[in-house]
């Protein structure tokens, strides 16, 4: 039987991408219960491993949160350079970018 396995970086153990999901889901409840967060954006190198990322998405969803992920712009460094400049572009004058992301429809609903 063949297994997709992820490493986890700290004592050469392996772990599920289903149970590395599950881990990521309890820690959104974890700040959930302590401020309230409903949305959850996953973005980041390890989310474009697209197995993580639908895992990690219908725990999430189940656990009643509104799940988010960059659609258009890569997950990684690009994307957060790009998120930089978002940022940054109103204290400049808005200069170079017209819209945030979220306004261009770069970020999508999991479902």
């Amino acid at each position: 039987m063949k297994r997709d396995w992820l490493t986890v970086s700290h004592g050469g153990r392996y772990v599920s991408k289903r149970t590395l999901a599950r881990v990521i889901a309890a820690a959104c409840r974890a700040v959930r219960a302590a401020d309230g967060i409903r949305i959850v954006c996953l973005s980041g190198g390890s989310f474009q491993n697209m197995r993580l990322l639908e895992e990690t998405s219908a725990v999430s969803e189940s656990s009643g949160f509104e799940v988010f992920f960059p659609l258009e712009i890569p997950s990684n460094d690009g994307g957060l350079s790009l998120g930089r400049a978002v940022i940054a572009n109103p204290r400049i004058g808005n200069r170079f970018i017209a819209a945030g992301p979220r306004a261009a429809g770069y970020w999508i609903g999991a479902r």
